[in-house]
């Protein structure tokens, strides 16, 4: 994790006091946590992590155009703290511009249960597809 090898450098984070001083028990969580207190390095690490995501979530934009795309699972729990810095990355000429006017990120109201619910939804149609 990137939040693990900036700490190797910077043991003044909160991240790491958040984790009781255990690196490797830094989470994603505690990153996004930490970033919205205002923590500099939390901040930096999720900018890095962002500005992944974004390229992937501008070029299915790009690709499809779609009217919405929906951050769900554990990471729709990060709330603004994530979704303003991946709107930042998608503005930023990642994606087409005409096409992002057209898109918004929304947050699923599933939050962390979106896997499995999805899960549960593809095992039941195929019981029922064996009906």
């Amino acid at each position: 994790m990137a939040a693990k090898e900036a700490l190797a450098g910077d043991t003044d984070s909160a991240m790491l006091e958040m984790a009781g001083g255990d690196v490797d028990a830094v989470t994603a969580q505690i990153v996004c946590d930490c970033a919205r207190e205002g923590d500099e390095l939390a901040g930096k690490v999720l900018d890095e992590a962002c500005a992944a995501l974004g390229a992937g979530i501008a070029n299915i934009i790009n690709a499809f155009n779609p009217s919405v795309v929906v951050l769900a699972g554990g990471m729709s729990q990060a709330g603004e703290v994530l979704t303003s810095r991946l709107q930042k990355e998608l503005e930023s000429g990642r994606a087409y511009p005409p096409i992002l006017a057209d898109c918004r990120l929304a947050i699923s109201t599933l939050e962390a249960d979106a896997g499995i619910t999805g899960l549960a939804k593809l095992a039941w149609d195929g019981v029922s597809k064996q009906r």
